[in-house]
């Protein structure tokens, strides 16, 4: 098993706000993200590319906020890491260590969590969150 670093230095916490600033900002609808991608996965990775950013050392983060299509669920943060080793996913540590640095709440308080091959031979775990101040929507009282 190799070991990969992971820097986040000044430079990389100005690309997270800027990112996180885009996606709160450009708010995608999830319904139309899945049409997208089964339309035209070319444009749709080309269009997604706006809201990744790279982390040393080869890692590959995109972050979006999505309007759900269950309107009570409203609207969420979702995270994509890859990383550039062909069939390799980025490690729990590093996946948590990212989310601290978005400043989202770690894995276990996930509304989920799911692994996904991006494209041939490029894996990325995703890990979808209420946004801060949000939650589960309640039951009609």
């Amino acid at each position: 098993m190799s070991i990969r670093a992971l820097i986040i230095g000044v430079e990389e916490q100005a690309a997270i706000a800027e990112l996180k600033a885009r996606a709160a900002e450009n708010i995608l609808d999830a319904a139309a993200i899945a049409e997208a991608a089964t339309r035209d996965i070319a444009a749709f990775r080309a269009g997604m590319r706006r809201q990744s950013i790279p982390l040393p050392v080869g890692y590959v983060v995109t972050y979006t906020h999505e309007r759900q299509p269950d309107p009570r669920l409203g609207v969420i943060q979702h995270i994509s890491i890859s990383v550039d080793t062909p069939d390799k996913y980025p490690s729990i540590e590093a996946v948590e260590m990212i989310l601290a640095a978005f400043g989202m709440p770690p894995i276990k308080q996930a509304i989920r969590i799911w692994p996904e091959d991006v494209e041939p031979g490029l894996g990325a775990v995703n890990v979808a969150h209420w946004l801060p101040g949000r939650g589960p929507p309640r039951a009609p009282s």
